[in-house]
């Protein structure tokens, strides 16, 4: 019996290292974002009532912890931005598993690790540079063309 080997094995071994330099880290989540990207065209066709359900679960639950953090205190701010970037991570796996790309996954699996890795950003800067929120992401998605959708994605 042959075994397929895992596809990016080695990156696993690599990104688990903990042995990565800023530029590097850099360059992978440029890559993501590229991957986003390109996969509009794969999202929307493999898009769903159950994807959307989910998505819109993720989407509601990030507002409502966005609320919470502008209205606390700095002092729990800390956890509430644990459970945004968890929900940020949760909101861009989502997109990777509708494409029902293997590969693909098995790549977001590893991006996922890695920036789950990141402490989570302060208070005052969560989001300060996003132009297209996961909300106009979603409604793109929901209502949108593939090249909206892809569009909004280069903002986002």
């Amino acid at each position: 019996m042959v075994v397929v080997p895992e596809i990016f094995g080695g990156l696993k071994a690599i990104v688990m290292s903990g042995l990565l330099d800023r530029d590097t880290l850099r360059d992978l989540y440029q890559l993501r974002l590229m991957l986003e990207i390109g996969m509009a065209d794969f999202v929307f066709r493999n898009k769903n009532e159950e994807i959307i359900r989910k998505l819109e679960e993720i989407v509601a639950c990030e507002v409502e912890l966005e609320r919470q953090l502008i209205r606390t205190e700095d002092d729990d701010a800390r956890e509430i931005a644990e459970k945004l970037r968890d929900v940020d991570i949760q909101f861009h796996s989502t997109l990777f598993e509708t494409t029902a790309n293997k590969s693909l996954m098995d790549f977001q699996y590893l991006l996922r690790h890695l920036f789950s890795l990141y402490a989570p950003r302060a208070k005052k800067d969560f989001h300060s540079h996003t132009i297209v929120t996961h909300v106009g992401l979603f409604n793109l998605l929901r209502n949108g063309t593939a090249d909206a959708f892809r569009m909004a994605m280069r903002l986002h």
